[in-house]
């Protein structure tokens, strides 16, 4: 009841008061967490279901909250450590869009005032270009779609079973 009253998220503060009537209704503790599956998981519910069993309850949450603080430290590590190659990407994306649509436009202009052939190659990178320059609404839609369609994807349990099969071989 105590946490209840000091909590500021709403969410979490609706679920403390939830769990302290239930406990004060006569519940076991696990029993009032295990009715808030998407707060606490079912390690967690178990754990404390072990602790209440064995009367080490104290010991056991002391543990779970080390835990969970180890946990969220790593987490917050892993997020800065993947936005250095984010924003390396991102950069590489827009110089190599800059390079398409300004660079590869001048050189063309330069190139169709030759006789010469061009190379397989070199007519693929024009071809890019003149995509690029004239199709730069659709190529944003196109991007922003398949953004949308890949976070939409991830959030599916088929997706995120696909990347954390990836992310264990990697």
């Amino acid at each position: 009841e105590l946490i209840h009253k000091q909590e500021r998220n709403p969410h979490f503060k609706e679920v403390l008061g939830n769990i302290a009537e239930s406990v004060s209704q006569g519940n076991n503790f696990s029993e009032a967490l295990q009715a808030h599956p998407k707060v606490f998981d079912r390690l967690f519910v178990n754990m404390v279901k072990a602790g209440e069993a064995g009367g080490v309850l104290d010991k056991v949450l002391d543990r779970l909250a080390k835990f969970r603080e180890k946990a969220q430290r790593i987490q917050k590590k892993v997020k800065s450590a993947m936005v250095y190659p984010g924003v390396v990407v991102t950069v590489a994306v827009v110089i190599v869009y800059i390079l398409m649509v300004k660079v590869v436009l001048s050189f063309q202009k330069m190139l169709d005032s030759q006789k010469n052939t061009m190379p397989s190659l070199t007519k693929f990178v024009k071809g890019i270009s003149n995509f690029l320059t004239e199709f730069w609404l659709a190529t944003a839609i196109a991007v922003f779609a398949i953004y949308l369609g890949l976070k939409s994807w991830l959030a599916a349990a088929k997706g995120k079973a696909v990347v954390d099969q990836m992310t264990l071989r990697l």
